[in-house]
């Protein structure tokens, strides 16, 4: 077939079109399309400190020595482009931070066998992380103690004979473990806990209660916090290791569970979660895979309910098709307006170490399969636990079975700066942004607060992941041209301002 020649009148139409469309180019304003906003994607790691199994590599080190190992761990969790820590601050009903609490916890064994390190580690952490754009939230063991707690009832768990938990039926339990996670979202600020109602209160609160925040600007502070897998049964405390170790928490593939209320569990749950939101923070859980549904660790209902900002069932399987049908599973059960962010809890542990009840150590097709697997379906990933991820140089898994190195060349090649927010209706004001000597002056609108500036430089028609950092006014952002979007402590996200 002869193609047809267009006519002279169609030529001069299509570039008359062409000219005003480069001219509308030419005169556009320079904010980016408003609908587009920086890659997200959570990675977290989890950092232990019970037993020196993560940090500090063993206890009575130098204050010095513990620190260079922080900044080796956050220059590791740099290089794989995580942008979330969970750090162990309570591992037996101990601290590794300050505390101003009346009946203050002892200080944690692992780092000066119970005595003052003589420097705050927590404070240290923190400023390390944040130096790199990387948020640490402080991990709790609500209810593990190594010790009696006067006036608190507990009980014993068999096969651990060195450890108690708090018996969490108990007003005064509860009371106690709200206080001290309510000193972790006000530190670093001093003072006694702020007098709330009474604990599972739905009455809505007033725009104008007290709410110091978890940190950010001069008062740097926590990310978040994490409540970790262990919640035992005070009914049955063997209960707790007996129930089908390994089940399959959905037995039939794609079925919603219908769960309802069943324990003080519950409520101590739901305390967390409006205690966090009353700060204004963000609150993540990660229970065990076969605890489910117990009566004492219901986390199916807590998805539902939409009591937490992330959930991050820890995923310990190793069969591909089991691993794939708990995440379809859980995906499932998610069906709270709130919408919790489904993080997939990934155990690169068990390429170092046998699980336990299992002879073999994994291979690292079968990590990566569920790493992949959780990028399929845009899910987070929590790795447990952080010495899973070393370097091989650095004690971690050979190269052949590194997961961290892998991921460095494949699913973490590119940079993910910013988790999901949590408030995706919240249409942010994007920063002020005005050209400065060597770079781009960056400060929030009035009446907006930021947590983070995010920006990226434009090389060869790419933009490339430039730097998160700390969101000061009047920081100077260097680059040719650049784009910057603001962050809040929700990780909700503005929409991108282009420069020049």
């Amino acid at each position: 077939m002869t193609r047809r020649k267009p006519s002279s009148t169609i030529v001069r139409a299509f570039y008359a079109i062409a000219m005003l469309m480069a001219m509308f180019a030419l005169t556009a304003p320079t904010m980016a399309d408003e609908t587009t906003q920086p890659d997200e994607e959570y990675r977290a790691l989890f950092v232990t400190t019970a037993y020196n199994i993560d940090w500090p590599s063993k206890a009575g080190l130098p204050a010095t020595v513990q620190q260079n190992e922080i900044n080796g761990i956050i220059l590791r969790a740099q290089e794989l482009k995580c942008n979330v820590i969970f750090l162990q601050v309570r591992s037996f009903g101990d601290r590794i931070y300050t505390t101003h609490l009346p009946n203050p916890e002892p200080w944690s064994p692992a780092l000066n066998f119970t005595h003052d390190p003589e420097y705050d580690p927590l404070k240290a952490w923190i400023a390390a992380a944040h130096a790199q754009g990387i948020q640490l939230y402080a991990w709790v063991n609500p209810f593990r103690t190594d010790r009696a707690i006067t006036g608190l009832k507990d009980f014993q768990l068999p096969g651990e004979p060195r450890h108690r938990y708090l018996d969490v039926r108990e007003a005064a339990v509860r009371k106690y473990v709200l206080d001290v996670i309510e000193e972790l979202l006000k530190w670093p600020k001093s003072g006694p806990p702020t007098p709330l109602s009474a604990p599972n209160n739905d009455t809505p609160k007033s725009a104008t209660d007290d709410k110091p925040g978890p940190g950010g600007g001069d008062d740097d502070g926590i990310d978040g916090i994490v409540i970790d897998h262990t919640f035992p049964d005070p009914e049955n405390p063997g209960g707790l290791r007996a129930a089908a170790p390994g089940a399959a928490p959905f037995a039939v593939p794609g079925t919603k569970v219908t769960a309802a209320r069943k324990s003080e569990m519950d409520d101590f749950i739901k305390d967390v979660y409006d205690l966090v939101e009353r700060y204004d923070s963000k609150f993540a859980i990660s229970p065990r895979r076969d605890q489910f549904e117990q009566k004492y660790s219901n986390a199916v209902y807590w998805y539902q309910q939409g009591w937490c900002h992330y959930f991050i069932p820890q995923l310990d399987v190793r069969e591909a098709a089991a691993f794939e049908t708990d995440v379809n599973g859980w995906m499932v059960q998610n069906t709270n307006a709130k919408r919790p962010h489904l993080v997939a809890g990934l155990t690169p542990v068990y390429l170092e170490r046998a699980k336990k009840g299992e002879t073999t150590l994994w291979d690292l097709a079968d990590i990566e399969h569920h790493l992949d697997y959780a990028q399929l379906h845009k899910l987070g990933q929590a790795m447990y636990q952080f010495n899973g991820m070393k370097g091989p140089i650095s004690g971690g898994p050979t190269q052949n079975r590194n997961l961290g190195d892998k991921a460095k060349t494949k699913q973490y090649r590119d940079g993910k700066f910013v988790p999901p927010g949590n408030q995706t209706v919240v249409a942010l004001v994007p920063p002020l942004v005005t050209p400065a000597v060597g770079g781009w002056t960056v400060k929030a609108p009035q009446g907006v607060e930021y947590k983070w500036w995010v920006s990226e430089v434009e090389s060869g028609g790419n933009w490339i992941e430039h730097k998160k950092q700390k969101a000061k006014n009047n920081v100077v952002i260097s680059g040719a041209h650049v784009r910057i979007c603001g962050v809040d402590k929700r990780n909700n996200r503005s929409p991108w301002v282009e420069k020049p």
